[in-house]
């Protein structure tokens, strides 16, 4: 890719948040390779923090600075990515602050590939007296840099908890988002959690780079820990289901893989969800609420489940074992060797073939499983 053609932008939405902003926005001006454009989004602040972007404005040609009502990070998100004309884009919250060489460092991976979204890891400060945080942005030596679809990404690490759901690590090509039609929801909280799975989903070519380019802050009174309210909890709520509708819409676009994971994904969604709500006051306002959430979700789990069986019942139908007489070993005599034959009988019907089972530690002919004496693998 020619370097003149790759370029990077960065989106801030700000609000309120006068303490911070100088290390943010100094982070990004003092770039050992320069952003292409700054795009800062004064989310209604009541502070002094418009007085400071208007400083860093005056000052550096490559910061535009726009203003709107107070509307929420995920609406500032979205009015940002209005603004960019750079082939891609970073995330930055305005109470965090970037390595000074990020930009190098995606200039660096971005040039071997057209990519859709590059994956990158967070350092964090931990500002909260009595709470103690774990830097589970940190992957550097759990996740393979290599090149691969996004579904793959996602079916590769969610269920191992390395998938971050985060929109702040990771570089986006602005098309993409655009030909896609991918972009924040508006609500108050939780937006990422939609965002981050859809564009992983719809990605061609992903790649994670060990990098900490990111610095994530935990403060009192920040979006991230200011989590027992009203609203942030629907906000959760919705933006599950969200994640939930997006997942059924495109059912037929995954690998039975993929949909193992996706139907984790839901039902840990699922299970989160009715812990928060439960936290809520108990009035019948609430109550009826989590009683449709509660079908919303069930209902969707059954069409994922009911997809997973079509796709494993293909992959059953291509074994040997419903043809009457025809010799098969099958090789462990434990629970997935279980699975294997409960799901066949289950979606395919009677085994006809005959059975024979292998095992590396037990002697031939000393036991048995499932009513056929076993083989050890060295006779």
């Amino acid at each position: 890719m020619d370097k003149k053609q790759l370029t990077i932008s960065v989106i801030i939405p700000v609000y309120n948040v006068e303490k911070y902003l100088v290390d943010c926005l100094e982070s990004v001006v003092n770039q050992t390779v320069p952003f292409e454009q700054i795009i800062v989004i004064n989310d209604g602040s009541t502070d002094n923090s418009l007085s400071i972007c208007e400083r860093y404005q005056n000052n550096y040609d490559n910061i535009f600075l726009y203003s709107q009502k107070n509307q929420g990070l995920a609406a500032a998100r979205n009015k940002g990515m209005e603004y960019v004309t750079s082939k891609y884009l970073i995330f930055l919250d305005s109470d965090d602050y970037l390595a000074i060489n990020t930009v190098e460092i995606l200039h660096k991976n971005l040039e071997k590939s057209n990519l859709d979204i590059l994956y990158f890891d967070a350092d964090i400060i931990n500002e909260l007296d009595d709470i103690e945080k774990k830097n589970n942005y940190d992957r550097t030596s759990t996740v393979i840099s290599e090149e691969i679809s996004g579904k793959e990404y996602f079916s590769k690490y969610y269920s191992k908890g390395l998938f971050v759901l985060s929109a702040c690590m990771a570089c986006f090509r602005q098309k993409f988002l655009k030909e896609n039609r991918i972009s924040f929801p508006v609500i108050r909280a939780h937006e990422d959690r939609s965002f981050s799975l859809q564009a992983a989903l719809e990605a061609d070519r992903v790649m994670y780079i060990a990098e900490r380019l990111y610095v994530r802050r935990y403060r009192p009174g920040s979006i991230l820990t200011n989590e027992k309210n009203e609203e942030r909890w629907y906000g959760f709520v919705n933006s599950c289901q969200l994640r939930c509708s997006y997942i059924i819409d495109t059912i037929n676009n995954y690998t039975i893989e993929q949909i193992i994971s996706l139907y984790k994904c839901v039902s840990n969604d699922y299970g989160m969800m009715n812990d928060k709500l439960r936290e809520l006051e108990h009035n019948s306002q609430n109550e009826k609420k989590l009683m449709e959430y509660q079908k919303n979700f069930s209902e969707s789990r059954e069409i994922i489940l009911a997809k997973y069986k079509v796709l494993l019942k293909e992959k059953l139908e291509n074994l040997p074992l419903g043809v009457t007489g025809k010799k098969v070993g099958i090789y462990g005599t434990g629970y997935h060797t279980d699975q294997l034959l409960a799901w066949y009988q289950y979606l395919c019907g009677k085994i006809e073939s005959t059975l024979y089972f292998l095992d590396t530690y037990k002697k031939t002919g000393v036991e048995e499983y499932q009513g056929r004496p076993l083989i050890n693998v060295a006779d």
